[in-house]
C-alpha cells in the first residue's frame, strides 16, 4: 500500500511507502511499539505529547517535488519522520529544510523505533548518529567558504594528458593571476615562448581567451581553491 495508518491509539502511526519497503511483520512491529508507547504515556500521565501524530515517510523513490506537496497539503500537522534504505547518502542532509522530525535509516527505524519514538516525546527531534557526522562536516564546510581564498591551485593530476608540464607551469602561473611577461621572468623563457604556450592552452581548452580558460578549468574541476 502506498499510504495507510497502522492503527489509532494515543500515537497514530500513518506512512508513506512508494517502493513498498515496509513489510508485514515491520508495520506490525510499529504497531506493537506505538501501542506500547501509548499505554506507558498514558501510565505515566503524558497524555499531552506533541507526538500524536508521526507519518514515517520512506523517501527512496519519492521525488522532492512529490515529498513537498505532502508537507503543503498536510492538514494534520503530523511529525515527519523520513526513513531511507540508505542514511549514509550525504543528500539526505539537504531534506532538513523541510519541516520533518527527524531522518534515520530502515535498519535503524527497525532496531531503535521504541527509542526513536521516546526521543520524538521529548524533544521534537531525531537524526540518527551517522548523520550528525555528516551534518558537522557540512556545517564546516560551510564555514571555510566564507573564508578568503589565498590562491587558486590547478590540479596536475587531473589533467595529465591535457597539458604537458610546461603548459601546466604556465597555467599554475595564470591561475596566481600573473600577465605572460611576469611569467616568462619567473620561468626565465623569452615572451615570445610564453605567449606561445599561452595560445596553445588556449586553443587546447577551446576558448577565447586567459579568463575564460581560468573558468573553464574552475567548472572542470581541475582546480582547487586554498582558503
Amino acid at each position: 500500500m502506498y499510504i495507510g495508518t497502522v492503527k489509532e491509539s494515543l500515537v497514530k502511526v500513518n506512512y508513506i511507502d512508494p517502493l513498498n519497503q515496509l513489510s508485514d511483520s515491520l508495520k506490525q512491529h510499529i504497531l506493537n511499539e506505538s501501542q506500547s508507547f501509548s499505554e506507558s504515556s498514558k501510565s505515566s500521565g503524558s497524555v499531552n505529547s506533541p507526538l500524536s501524530n508521526l507519518t514515517i515517510v520512506m523517501i527512496d523513490g519519492l521525488g522532492r517535488r512529490k515529498l513537498k506537496h505532502f508537507f503543503d497539503s498536510d492538514i494534520n500537522e503530523s511529525s515527519y519522520l523520513l526513513v531511507s534504505e540508505d542514511a549514509g547518502n550525504t543528500d539526505l542532509i539537504s531534506f532538513l529544510r523541510y519541516p520533518v522530525c527527524g531522518i534515520v535509516s530502515l535498519s535503524f527505524l527497525e532496531k531503535q523505533l521504541g527509542t526513536l519514538l521516546r526521543a520524538l516525546a521529548e524533544t521534537g527531534t531525531v537524526l540518527e548518529p551517522g548523520l550528525l557526522v555528516q551534518v558537522a562536516l557540512k556545517i564546516d564546510e560551510k564555514r571555510e567558504q566564507k573564508e578568503p581564498i589565498k590562491e587558486l591551485v590547478l590540479n596536475r593530476k587531473k589533467v595529465i594528458g591535457i597539458f604537458n608540464d610546461k603548459e601546466a607551469e604556465v597555467f599554475q602561473l595564470i591561475l596566481h593571476g600573473c600577465s605572460n611577461q611576469e611569467i616568462g621572468k619567473k620561468l626565465y623563457f623569452a615572451n615570445s615562448t610564453i605567449n606561445m604556450v599561452v595560445s596553445k592552452i588556449i586553443r587546447k581548452l577551446g576558448v577565447n581567451d586567459r579568463t575564460a580558460a581560468v573558468n573553464k578549468a574552475i567548472r572542470n574541476g581541475w582546480v582547487v581553491a586554498e582558503r
